[in-house]
């Protein structure tokens, strides 16, 4: 197959008016979108009620400077990114026609070659979504070491090194790697995306995602050479969502949204005859003992051990 591919990037962002770095980390991701080798790009920004007035100053002027290429919706309350990103998707396919969609974070970078590549991608192989590398940068810019990566994103660039591709990756994702990409380095068919859309949750929406779009029947590739760069500030108190909510609320909910993932993935699997009634059991129990593994990882060890005791009821259930 070859056919020209328009690809838009969807750009979910809220800024606070107080919040000087995320608007220098924002306009520097603006500024990996304009310096894109392939013109070609369109862009949807997808501000999350953010309440910034020099922020508004910044998208008036990126905006009137690329009438026809840059467009930039607000919400009226808060959604999340998840959320965000399904509203970025529909304006990119219903304002700019666009047949791929590659996902961005306010605070990422783009590889100046991504447009190029992900669209000569698309356009060749047989492929849904198709995701590559990315290399964790501080608030400065600078690499930062591997042994100040959090766990979850050393997961993903172990899984980066031998890149899960083909039919049936929701797989391995629920049953052993649980992370396999980063959003702002994940492009997908904009079918695809609007059949999936992000689960309305604050965290852990992208992977439960990822495991659907393979579940569909979605099939994966990866371009190892237009890595991403992602934002890890390293000088900054922790505010991750597990801190944020409380730490036993967000593993608890974290299970809840992947099993319930998992029920669903299962539900597009049997429908596409891609799984047997034989297979079902052994890879429930590898899908709680990771999930057990999770939670375990993060201190919730008496969590993960009631937790492994629901794998009985659900495998009477989905069997």
């Amino acid at each position: 197959m070859s056919k020209e591919c328009k690809c838009s990037f969807v750009i979910p962002f809220k800024i606070a008016v107080d919040n000087k770095s995320r608007l220098s980390y924002f306009r520097q991701c603006i500024g990996s979108v304009l310096n894109q080798t392939d013109d070609s790009w369109t862009a949807v920004l997808v501000d999350d009620a953010s309440d910034n007035q020099e922020l508004d100053d910044f998208i008036k002027e990126v905006t009137d400077s690329h009438p026809g290429k840059i467009i930039c919706h607000k919400n009226n309350v808060n959604v999340g990114a998840g959320v965000s990103r399904n509203i970025g998707v529909d304006i990119a396919a219903e304002e700019f026609g666009a047949d791929v969609i590659m996902f961005l974070d306010s605070d990422d970078l783009s590889h100046p070659k991504r447009t190029e590549k992900v669209a000569r991608a698309f356009a060749t192989k047989d492929a849904d979504v198709i995701y590559s590398p990315f290399i964790p940068i501080d608030e400065k810019g600078i690499e930062i070491p591997e042994d100040k990566f959090p766990v979850n994103i050393r997961k993903i660039m172990n899984n980066n090194r031998h890149p899960s591709v083909g039919k049936e990756v929701w797989k391995s994702i629920v049953s052993k790697e649980m992370y396999i990409n980063l959003t702002s380095a994940t492009n997908v068919r904009t079918k695809l995306a609007k059949r999936i859309p992000f689960p309305n949750l604050r965290s852990s929406e992208d992977s439960i995602t990822w495991m659907l779009y393979s579940a569909c029947g979605g099939i994966f590739d990866f371009i190892g050479d237009i890595p991403s760069k992602y934002r890890i500030p390293q000088n900054v108190k922790n505010n991750s969502l597990s801190t944020e909510f409380g730490k036993e609320n967000f593993y608890s909910d974290f299970a809840e949204a992947h099993v319930k993932a998992y029920s669903e993935c299962l539900k597009y699997a049997k429908e596409r005859k891609a799984i047997s009634a034989e297979e079902i059991k052994p890879l429930t129990e590898l899908v709680f003992e990771n999930l057990a593994e999770e939670l375990r990882t993060g201190g919730m060890h008496e969590m993960a051990d009631r937790f492994l005791k629901q794998k009985y009821v659900f495998e009477e259930e989905m069997i």
